[in-house]
């Protein structure tokens, strides 16, 4: 009985612990995703707020 409680609760412990590996890189991967598209965002709204600005500066009068 002992040996089975023991090999049950391991076995719980290994799927308890394969499932937060697995949500920690799904976790990590979403928040590369999420970081990758912010950057370029912010990218291309630097590159929107350059051109403007030189445009402005550099318009014929």
């Amino acid at each position: 009985m002992a040996q089975g409680l023991r090999l049950f609760s391991s076995d719980l412990k290994s799927i308890i612990t394969h499932r937060l590996h697995r949500d920690t890189a799904q976790t990590l991967c979403t928040q590369r995703i999420f970081y990758c598209i912010h950057h370029t965002v912010a990218l291309f709204l630097e590159g929107l707020i350059d051109i403007h600005i030189q445009q402005k500066l550099y318009a014929p009068a």
